[in-house]
């Protein structure tokens, strides 16, 4: 098992990035491909769901596939905060600051975005 902080983690996916993102032509859109990333992974979680929910899973396979496509969904996640100059951390406050808004002042969140 190997523990490390988001910051280390986010860290990690930079460094893993496979050569073909790296040596992209200069109009290559790391922020397109990592949105794109999110979406399809986001998918994948959406069809783990669908075969448990048809009974093609059992309860195990259904945890080891949703953990497995959860990390590959915040591997995206990773980096799609790094190309927009964000830290996990960072994207985890201002959300847990959001929601405690919305919890006390509604959707709107005391006359912020939501």
């Amino acid at each position: 098992n190997c523990l490390m902080d988001l910051r280390e983690y986010q860290e990690w996916t930079e460094a893993e990035r496979t050569d073909i993102i790296r040596k992209a032509p200069d109009d290559y859109d790391r922020v397109t491909y990592d949105t794109m990333g999110v979406a399809k992974e986001a998918g994948e979680l959406a069809d783990v769901w669908a075969k448990q929910a048809r009974g093609a899973l059992t309860p195990e396979e259904f945890r080891e596939d949703m953990l497995l496509e959860l990390g590959d969904t915040l591997h995206y996640l990773a980096r799609l905060a790094y190309d927009l100059g964000f830290t996990l951390e960072e994207v985890a406050d201002v959300n847990v600051q959001k929601l405690t808004n919305r919890k006390l002042y509604g959707k709107g969140g005391h006359g912020k975005r939501s």
